[in-house]
C-alpha cells in the first residue's frame, strides 16, 4: 500500500508525525554530538534527499527549504541531549 493511501489521500503529515516516522524508519545518522559544547551534526534522509542538520551556539539549522522548524530538526531533537548533565533538572 502506498504511503499516500496509508495516511489518507491528500492528507499531509504534520512535523511531529513526520519526525517520528523518520526515527522509526532509521533515517537519522548522527555524525557529531558534543554534549559539553552543545554542537551536533547529523544527516536526515527526507523524502527524496539527505539533509544536513546542525546545532551550535546560534541554535538549530537544516539545509532543507522549510522556513520554520522542519521534521528533520524535530527528529534529531527527539534523540539528542545537548546540555551538560549538571545543568539538567531532576
Amino acid at each position: 500500500m502506498s504511503r499516500a493511501r496509508k495516511h489518507g489521500a491528500g492528507v499531509r503529515e504534520n512535523v511531529e508525525t513526520k519526525a517520528r516516522r523518520y526515527l522509526t524508519e532509521g533515517r537519522i545518522r548522527i555524525l557529531l554530538c558534543n554534549e559539553e559544547s552543545g554542537v551536533a551534526n547529523a544527516e536526515v534522509r527526507g523524502n527524496g534527499a539527505v539533509y544536513s542538520v546542525d546545532h551550535d551556539a546560534r541554535g538549530w539549522s537544516c539545509d532543507c527549504a522549510a522556513r520554520t522548524e522542519c521534521a528533520h530538526i524535530a527528529a534529531l531533537k527527539c534523540v539528542m541531549v545537548l546540555r551538560p548533565r549538571e545543568l539538567r533538572r531532576g
